[in-house]
């Protein structure tokens, strides 16, 4: 049996002045991620250098009911200022409860975090 996790970004806002051309932001699940949730070996890029992947976010992540849980990683290319975020998770499934494990606002890390 496949669980169905519908990465929708609904509620990722970038808050920042300038468009991305100032500032990049990466998210993606990564290779080992995928390896372990779906037996994939590439990454997942949900955003890459600031563009939204389109093509990635049409089509729902099928899980097994085995695996409790999609690690996403992120990090920031910031050329002159910090870049800062508000985000919030929501499920469209009454099996699925989104968890987030960083704060719903912040600053986004420079580094790649997970």
């Amino acid at each position: 049996m496949r669980r169905t996790l519908t990465v929708t970004l609904i509620a990722l806002q970038l808050l920042f002045f300038s468009h991305l051309v100032h500032s990049m932001i990466n998210l993606f699940i990564s290779r080992t991620e995928m390896n372990r949730t779906l037996g994939l070996d590439v990454q997942l890029n949900y955003i890459e250098n600031g563009v939204i992947n389109l093509y990635s976010v049409k089509f729902p992540y099928r899980i097994n009911t085995g695996i409790s849980y999609v690690q996403f990683s992120w990090n920031a290319k910031i050329i002159d200022r910090p870049m800062h975020y508000t985000i919030r998770v929501i499920s469209h499934a009454n099996d699925v409860i989104p968890l987030l494990h960083i704060p719903p606002s912040g600053k986004v890390p420079l580094k790649t975090e997970s």
